[in-house]
């Protein structure tokens, strides 16, 4: 039986062996670690040696013409990959999507490093770090020199009979691949977490069918209208390749099977091309330094996200994105990725979705493009170099446009069978049921002052707060997310949260009272309250109040219709166009002071930001808000979306209000506070209610069919009693 219908043997047993059996099979997981080892030692010195060998043989003249047709094919095959991507994304419905504040919205893009990329500096370092691009640049240069030497042929002898034995390495450890591929299996698919698989199946769904596309038509169909190489011959180079790429997820381990497998089309073919089976030793290991097909399917996640979060790119920055990300991926899609997903103020939370879709699927599937991808690479470069093209102008017109139509007719019977599915907007009920976190105090609320203020025993305020057993604190209407009613009807937030925190930990109840802020100095004053809700910490509120420690910082941003963003992203764009007309929550932001700070706009306070997201302020562009608040916003309105203009302002703290004048009360919240921060408390409540991060459940045994069907405990029936 052939290899590689061992190995997907290898790999359909594995598979049934995981679903049938689940988590028990993740013992099996370290024959596949080995498997994968024992592949992996043999790919970095196979790179170096058959990269200074093949440049070793080369002439000048015929490495000038390499160089040429590698970019010809490279940017045919990059702009295929490209253009399939971009059109993938008609497939995406409108759906409404939201998402809460990130922290990524305010920091300021990160480019990418070329020098520690590619320069070898430390060629030891970059083979121990498994630096790919500098091992590359290495080889490469080190074969320029050895092509420069007068007598090289004796030591490309020995460089080829090196690189003869690393294959013959490689092949003893391929014989091994249907029991390594059967264990990789087994766990990946015992281990699978199905829930993580909910959010994903769009990009997923999406992704499986433009990896079908490439790999199983688009770029074999290509060499077949280039070249004389046969469709049939395209595939079977690649099987052995293709499968253990998918089963293993890595496309590092199988480098050596490609070559050798592209060298052998070349000498075995009745065209007896040596000269092309020397260049695929040059072209395939280079290949793998490139952002290669599957890496380029990073940049389909990326506008997957933004259509995600409600944060979609538009499609004028298409051809920006798609470009720039090109360059990015030169490096790891894993460094790579965030920062195209901060450039594009994507939030940065949504990453963990693509580490979850890489470590299920993804990957896989990537592998296996990137095989056909530099299959491709390597018999197109070899037959153009070797003048075996053959110019057909209409033959490629025709596939261009059957590849055109083709994907076009995928991308919307996929939004078809999207919409036909449905989706349920879930994060408005995600965040208006949220509960609160921790433990609370016995708690009473009132909507409204009571018509008489009581008379409020003498004594600071820990005194007054002991004497009545109560903890008075007063919070405004709409301050979300620090204040405000859940669906159950409980007042909850982030504020409210803490003062429950602060009451249990003087052993009182606390009551919660509504108020407007212009009330707050007064009834502090009076000493009816004992704190309120935080305000922006600025010289005007200082004046106005004795503001606790600041428990959190928020930075000014613009909740504005989703088509309003593109405008106001950057702050030197903002101030040469029109004059807009902001309204500011009189709870968070002085007017006064913020149009000291913005002085060419119109400014004026509203009372909530629901009078402009429910369109009763239609002569308002925008509310001023801090990103956290507007943030909240959105998962109530969907259809808005926050921007924070660049360069971002410096971040405003925000302080809690607290009874005038009482050092004593100020130091005790400042020192609780503290203890707050450094245990950890501030931080879970600031991750649950300004980030969204979930309760974290105990892990839940994974569905097998062993445990829930075949061996299933049989239910019993309530009358009979069996």
């Amino acid at each position: 039986m052939l290899l590689s219908n061992r190995i997907l043997l290898g790999l359909l047993f594995g598979l049934i062996a995981g679903v049938a059996l689940g988590e028990r099979m993740e013992v099996v997981a370290w024959v596949g670690d080995v498997f994968l080892g024992l592949l992996q030692m043999t790919v970095l010195p196979y790179i170096i040696v058959s990269l200074i060998s093949a440049v070793g043989v080369l002439k000048k003249a015929q490495a000038k013409t390499l160089a040429r047709y590698a970019a010809v094919v490279l940017a045919v095959l990059w702009g295929l990959t490209l253009t399939l991507i971009a059109l993938a994304t008609l497939a995406f419905p409108q759906w409404q999507s939201a998402s809460y504040f990130s922290p990524s919205m305010l920091e300021p893009a990160q480019g990418f490093d070329f020098m520690s990329t590619f320069l070898p500096i430390n060629i030891f370092y970059s083979l121990g770090a498994g630096a790919v691009p500098a091992v590359v640049v290495f080889s490469v240069v080190l074969g320029v020199g050895v092509l420069r030497l007068a007598e090289r042929d004796h030591l490309l002898k020995v460089v080829n009979e090196i690189q003869n034995a690393i294959a013959e390495m490689a092949g003893l450890v391929m014989r091994t691949a249907p029991v390594g591929v059967f264990a990789i299996a087994a766990s990946a698919a015992g281990s699978l977490n199905y829930e993580a698989l909910k959010g994903l199946y769009v990009y997923l769904t999406t992704l499986t069918v433009i990896t079908a596309l490439l790999t199983f038509w688009v770029f074999p169909m290509l060499v077949k209208t280039l070249t004389n190489v046969r469709y049939s011959e395209v595939l079977s180079v690649s099987r052995d390749a293709l499968i253990t790429a998918f089963a293993t997820g890595n496309l590092f381990i199988v480098l050596p099977l490609i070559v050798e497998n592209t060298r052998q089309l070349f000498l075995r073919s009745y065209e007896k091309t040596s000269d092309a089976a020397n260049l695929v030793e040059v072209v395939v290991p280079a290949a793998f330094s490139l952002p290669v097909a599957g890496k380029l399917f990073a940049l389909l996640f990326v506008l997957f996200a933004g259509w995600f979060t409600g944060e979609p790119v538009p499609l004028a920055d298409y051809p920006g994105l798609l470009i720039s990300g090109l360059f990015n991926l030169f490096a790891s899609s894993f460094s790579a990725v965030p920062a195209i997903l901060h450039s594009y103020k994507i939030p940065a939370e949504i990453f963990d979705l693509f580490l979850i879709s890489e470590n299920i699927f993804s990957n896989r599937l990537g592998a296996m493009t990137s095989v056909m991808f530099i299959v491709t690479l390597a018999i197109l470069i070899a037959t153009g170099v070797t003048k075996k093209w053959r110019w057909q102008p209409k033959a490629m017109l025709r596939f261009a446009l059957i590849v055109l139509t083709v994907v076009l007719a995928m991308s919307y019977s996929l939004r078809f069978l999207y919409k036909a599915v449905g989706h349920d907007y879930t994060a408005y009920n995600e965040f208006i049921e949220r509960p609160l976190l921790l433990p609370a105090a016995r708690s009473v609320n009132r909507l409204e002052l009571p018509a008489h203020l009581p008379v409020e025993p003498a004594g600071n305020t820990l005194e007054r707060i002991a004497a009545r057993k109560l903890l008075r604190f007063g919070y405004y209407r709409d301050w979300l997310p620090y204040a405000f009613h859940n669906q159950q009807g409980e007042l909850v937030g982030l504020d409210v949260e803490l003062a429950h925190q602060l009451a249990r930990d003087l052993g009182v109840a606390v009551e919660f009272v509504r108020v407007y802020r212009k009330d707050v100095a007064r009834l502090l004053d009076s000493g009816y309250l004992d704190m309120a809700a935080g305000v922006a910490l600025t010289p005007a509120a200082i004046s106005q109040f004795t503001l606790g420690e600041s428990h959190i910082s928020e930075t000014l941003a613009l909740l504005v219709h989703k088509d309003k963003r593109a405008e106001l992203r950057d702050w030197s764009a903002i101030e040469g166009s029109k004059k807009w007309h902001l309204g500011v929550p009189n709870a968070y932001y002085l007017a006064s002071s913020l149009r000291a700070t913005l002085p060419n706009w119109q400014v004026e306070e509203i009372a909530s930001p629901r009078e402009f997201v429910k369109g009763n302020r239609p002569e308002l562009d925008a509310i001023v808000f801090g990103a956290a608040g507007a943030s909240a916003w959105t998962l109530l309105y969907p259809e808005y979306g926050v921007v924070v203009p660049q360069p971002a302002l410096p971040p405003v703290p925000m302080a809690m209000p607290l009874a005038s004048n009482d050092l004593a009360f100020v130091l005790y919240t400042r020192q609780w506070l503290s203890i707050k921060r450094t245990n950890g408390t501030l931080q879970k409540l600031t991750d649950y209610w300004i980030r969204g991060l979930p309760l974290h459940k105990q892990a839940e045994r994974r569905w097998n069919l062993w445990d829930d069907v075949i061996n299933a405990p049989e239910e019993v029936d309530s009358a009979t009693g069996h």
